[in-house]
């Protein structure tokens, strides 16, 4: 993937999915071997859960978890500290920003915020939150939570990799993120102010990406925040259509397999289909290509594109669809 709207690294990425029809988006290409080639070029669009967010799979009757294999290492689910495609992939999957980037368009659609005005000099942008979105605990989703969030992901004591990404908002590279001076106000419970050092016409695009992803009340009084463990907990407060159900190492590897289940209290959550979600570490790619073939894998960017013999076995067997 080319995530050139999150910052985040990887370049463009092969992939086989059997349990969705996936939509042309950004470039695509089939070549006559069967490999599949989708390079996003604008947005923070994660590719696997756009099958469970628009109900395309087949067979979730029999098949209710969506099973997805990656090859790369899980650091963290910090959402301020996501970096690679992965780490970005669940942190949007967890929380939602003020924009959301169509899956079609790539373009920037409502997320948390219902609606947002900017001013003349497009130095002033003022959104305005959905009313009746809440946490994952209940409590409704404020403007500050999104001050607390974007204050810490601009704080030199968070050392987010992606802060570079919000240095267009005024007073965000003066130092402490927590400085009154940062220009992200709570005007009220629902209206959030962003003022600018100067316009940044790609910035609905930023606030899609986990670096401005908001933070509950309850995460903010917990007080461990640089504890990873807290972020992959059950019980960690999140807005988005997803929170985890289990986050566990696998043994000798120190690579992690993750469980997320729908979050009942997302304001969309009747628009999400699948209720499950298991994303398993598969470093092999001859055994990633071998599950997905069996039908033990849904979703999997581990495979050797090279290797058509086995693409060609899947796509006989049709449970290849693009």
């Amino acid at each position: 993937y080319k995530r050139q709207g999150c910052g985040c690294r990887g370049a463009s990425a092969v992939f086989l999915t059997g349990r969705a029809e996936i939509r042309q988006i950004g470039s695509a290409s089939v070549s006559v071997a069967g490999r599949i080639e989708v390079t996003w070029t604008r947005g923070c669009i994660v590719a696997f859960f756009l099958l469970a967010l628009s109900g395309a799979a087949r067979g979730d009757s029999e098949q209710p978890a969506l099973r997805i294999g990656y090859g790369s290492t899980l650091w963290t689910l910090d959402p301020h500290h996501a970096t690679g495609s992965l780490e970005c992939h669940l942190a949007e999957a967890r929380y939602e920003g003020l924009t959301y980037i169509d899956p079609a368009t790539l373009q920037p659609t409502p997320g948390a915020a219902a609606s947002w005005t900017c001013s003349a000099d497009d130095r002033t942008w003022t959104f305005r939150l959905r009313e009746g979105a809440r946490w994952s605990d209940g409590v409704p989703v404020t403007a500050q939570d999104f001050v607390a969030g974007l204050r810490r992901a601009v704080d030199p004591a968070t050392a987010a990799e992606m802060a570079s990404l919000l240095s267009g908002i005024r007073g965000a590279t003066d130092g402490d993120g927590r400085d009154v001076a940062l220009g992200v106000v709570a005007v009220d419970t629902r209206t959030l102010r962003i003022d600018l050092e100067h316009p940044v016409p790609w910035l609905l695009h930023v606030l899609a990406c986990p670096i401005a992803a908001p933070l509950s009340p309850s995460t903010r009084a917990r007080g461990d925040l640089d504890d990873p463990a807290s972020w992959a907990a059950p019980d960690a407060v999140v807005n988005g259509p997803y929170r985890v159900k289990r986050f566990n190492a696998v043994p000798r590897m120190g690579h992690r397999n993750v469980v997320l289940v729908r979050n009942d209290t997302y304001w969309n959550a009747r628009a999400i289909r699948q209720d499950t979600i298991s994303v398993l570490h598969v470093p092999d790619r001859r055994v990633s290509l071998r599950l997905f073939a069996r039908g033990k894998l849904d979703w999997t960017a581990t495979w050797d594109a090279e290797d058509t013999r086995v693409l060609e076995l899947v796509r006989r067997s049709g449970s290849l669809r693009v």
